[in-house]
């Protein structure tokens, strides 16, 4: 079942049970993670432009891929079915993300834009422009509301899921930002840069509320618990857990596998 092309995009879906290849022929390999099979391959453009991104719906039923053309693909994962094709990005697409009760998608090109896409129709609805440098994070607010961007400009941008509208812009990393996330209740979103900082905002206000000086490398990974009491900080081979209000550090884990410690005990014992 092995393919020959190179890998370019990979992605596992939420439960578990699928993993795509994406290939630099075009071509992407879906696997049933347990079977350790190849269970189909598309063939996903017929000039064989390289596979730029891969993202599988929340429910694990569709999968969206993208290729250095900027062209989107949305595919049936259990029918084996080709459902849409989405065009408007001059440029490659190279992240792709999906709102949590999948009825919208978010991409982000190497044009610096972001569209946005009716998940439901497969029609744009809105191409979102204001970032100047590439694109490193495109996060949906857990509530389907709210659509954070970040990049290499050292910002983020806060958009209105429903208008479209840019609601707020987040300056005060210094380098490029990694990560974002939401907490539970789309409250509060964390950020974190190559300028070892992370940082917690205010949705509604856009006000920094915390910023956290816990590592002296780049923050690659930020998430909030469950409940939204503590934040974990995860840089090349230590990721921490503080108090996502005070500021206060209650763990470190250092060396390697530091990350997945510090998340087993963020999901057991402070979610």
């Amino acid at each position: 079942d092995a393919y020959v092309g190179t890998t370019t995009a990979t992605a596992v879906s939420s439960d578990g049970k699928w993993m795509a290849r994406g290939y630099d022929d075009g071509a992407i390999v879906l696997q049933e993670v347990s079977r350790r099979a190849s269970v189909c391959a598309w063939d996903s453009h017929p000039d064989y432009e390289s596979i730029s991104a891969l993202a599988f719906s929340r429910d694990s039923a569709r999968l969206a891929s993208a290729t250095d053309d900027g062209i989107i693909m949305i595919w049936a994962v259990e029918e084996d079915q080709h459902l849409a094709t989405l065009q408007g990005h001059t440029e490659a697409a190279t992240i792709l993300s999906w709102s949590p009760d999948g009825t919208h998608i978010a991409s982000a090109s190497e044009d610096f834009t972001v569209r946005l896409w009716d998940a439901e129709t497969y029609q744009p609805l809105f191409l979102l422009d204001g970032h100047d440098e590439p694109l490193t994070v495109l996060t949906f607010s857990p509530n389907g509301r709210w659509l954070v961007s970040g990049g290499e400009d050292c910002f983020c941008l806060l958009w209105d899921v429903a208008s479209g509208e840019l609601r707020k812009e987040l300056y005060g990393h210094d380098d490029p930002v990694r990560a974002a996330e939401f907490d539970a209740r789309s409250a509060r979103l964390v950020t974190c840069s190559d300028d070892t900082t992370t940082r917690i905002w205010s949705v509604e206000t856009g006000e920094e509320l915390l910023k956290l000086e816990a590592h002296r490398s780049t923050v690659w990974n930020a998430v909030f618990s469950r409940d939204g009491r503590r934040v974990m900080t995860v840089a090349s081979t230590t990721a921490k857990i503080h108090d996502s209000f005070t500021g206060e550090k209650k763990f470190t884990f250092k060396g390697a596998g530091a990350a997945l410690r510090a998340s087993q005990m963020l999901e057991r014992r402070l979610a």
